[in-house]
């Protein structure tokens, strides 16, 4: 598992965009774990959760709660893996009836901040051992820090372009 985390994180922590590193790391952790979809959520400062980038066809896409899994892996910053029973009494309807079997929850945390969730279906049951299970925290790390990594370069650019214009007008108005 370590090698495959490496190979991916050399393919997202290039330089990208947010919609592209979003893309790329859902795409890499499929692979890493053997899952067939995946969504990255993002937390807000009141905790709520926004679906950022999502290959999950529609029908089987379900709501994160409150009370939920995803929800706790914010929260806790803590990996979760749902298994088929849990999956079948929890969302029997809107995936485990879909082939659902398997859901891996990966914070996303960044300096001590959760930044959001990493949500992996998987058609079959997974089990994690304890290494494992630390090396897909790694893995949350490294995305959360491939996402920060775009965000404040797409402030930078913003930034910049805030300063051309204003070098502009302010040229403008002294000519």
């Amino acid at each position: 598992i370590l090698k495959k985390i490496y190979l991916s994180t050399l393919e997202f922590l290039r330089p990208l965009s947010l919609e592209e590193r979003y893309k790329i790391a859902v795409e890499e952790a499929i692979k890493v774990v053997g899952a067939e979809y995946g969504t990255i959520f993002l937390g807000d400062e009141n905790g709520e959760l926004e679906r950022v980038y999502s290959n999950v066809p529609l029908k089987r896409q379900a709501t994160p709660r409150k009370d939920g899994f995803t929800h706790k892996a914010l929260v806790n910053r803590k990996l979760y893996v749902v298994t088929p029973d849990v999956l079948k009494r929890v969302h029997k309807k809107e995936l485990f009836e879909k082939g659902v079997h398997s859901l891996i929850l990966i914070p996303l945390s960044f300096n001590k901040e959760t930044v959001g969730v990493l949500s992996l279906q998987a058609k079959h049951a997974r089990k994690m051992t304890p290494v494992s299970t630390s090396a897909l925290n790694l893995f949350g790390s490294l995305i959360s820090l491939g996402i920060r990594n775009s965000q404040l370069y797409e402030m930078t650019l913003e930034a910049v372009e805030a300063r051309d214009l204003f070098m502009s007008l302010a040229s403008h108005e002294l000519k």
